[in-house]
This record gives C-alpha cells, structure tokens and sequence, in this order.
C-alpha cells in the first residue's frame, strides 16, 4: 500500500490510518492540512496544522460526525456516477465538416520546420 506521495516537491500527501495529511508548495513552510479521525470518536475534522518541533498546534476549519460525512459521499458518488454514464447526445460532437482541412505529412513537417508553432 502507498503512504506517502511527493510530486516534484510541489505537493505532497500521507495517509497513516486515521489520518490523511497533505500540503503544496505555496503553503507557509511547516504547514499542513489534515483529515483526522479517531476509530473511538463519532468526529472527522479538517484542520490546519503548524509544525513546531514536537508541538503542532493546529486550527479545526470543519468537524462533521462520521456517519453524517458517509450520507454525503454516498450521495455526492451518486450524483457524480449519473453525471459520468448519463445519456450521450451524438449531436453535441457533431463536426461542421465545412471547417475541416486535411494536412499532409508534407504540409505537418514544414510547418514544424518553420516553427510556426512555437511561441
């Protein structure tokens, strides 16, 4: 299993249990975002948290009992499942034929050694 999870020192995230930390660069240095949760507390909280040695003061932004976090993931994955498999309308992508062009390799390769593209 994945605990912990850099991306180029921009962003990072750890999971360990009861706890899901995670921060990004731009955040002031020491300083994390938590998801805590205790197997013994009805309470998820979301806090903010300060790194001082071993003191780690932290601000609670929002608590929420377990079992009323659960009714809404179980409804915000709903609503997001029918968004993803809802009917498709062909119509939407359809392609106005009359704008289409069709590019040779020939014409692909100038253009790249023209470097129309670049900036």
């Amino acid at each position: 299993m994945i605990r912990n999870l850099s991306i180029n020192d921009e962003f990072w995230i750890s999971y360990s249990g009861n706890r899901i930390s995670f921060r990004w660069k731009s955040l002031p240095e020491k300083t994390h975002f938590t998801i805590g949760t205790h197997k013994n507390s009805e309470i998820i909280n979301f806090h903010l948290t300060k790194e001082n040695g071993n003191d780690k003061p932290q601000l609670r932004l929002i608590e929420i009992r377990k079992d009323e976090f659960d009714k809404i993931c179980q409804i915000f994955s709903v609503e997001l499942i029918s968004k993803m498999i809802s009917e498709i309308e062909i119509s939407d992508f359809k392609l106005d034929t009359e704008k289409l062009e069709f590019l040779s390799i020939n014409q692909i390769d100038q253009i790249v050694d023209n470097n129309v593209l670049a900036p």
